[in-house]
């Protein structure tokens, strides 16, 4: 488990995971993926203060690891949340 410099630990409670999952279509805000992982967006994870859901997003491994080496923005992923490709298909797709 991972804790921040303000002790907030890395676990997200059911209740914020579900509103995420939610908004965000059931899977990865960028390519639809259904495996996906929980992102802070702004502010990371390192500056949260708490796990506001509306700052989490869901992202697969894949983009994540993008975002991660800044090869996606951030802002690109931030206009993605707002119309995730899982609400626009309808969808998300990948092993279950």
């Amino acid at each position: 488990m991972r804790v921040n410099k303000y002790g907030l630990k890395d676990t997200i409670s059911s209740l914020v995971k579900r509103e995420v999952r939610q908004r965000c279509g059931f899977g990865c805000v960028n390519c639809g993926n259904a495996v996906y992982q929980y992102e802070h967006l702004d502010p990371t994870f390192a500056e949260a203060k708490e796990h506001n859901p509306e700052h989490i997003v869901l992202l697969c491994g894949g983009c994540h690891d993008r975002v991660t080496r800044k090869i996606l923005s951030k802002d690109t992923i931030k206009m993605r949340s707002l119309n995730p490709i899982c609400n626009q298909k309808g969808f998300s797709f990948g092993p279950f």
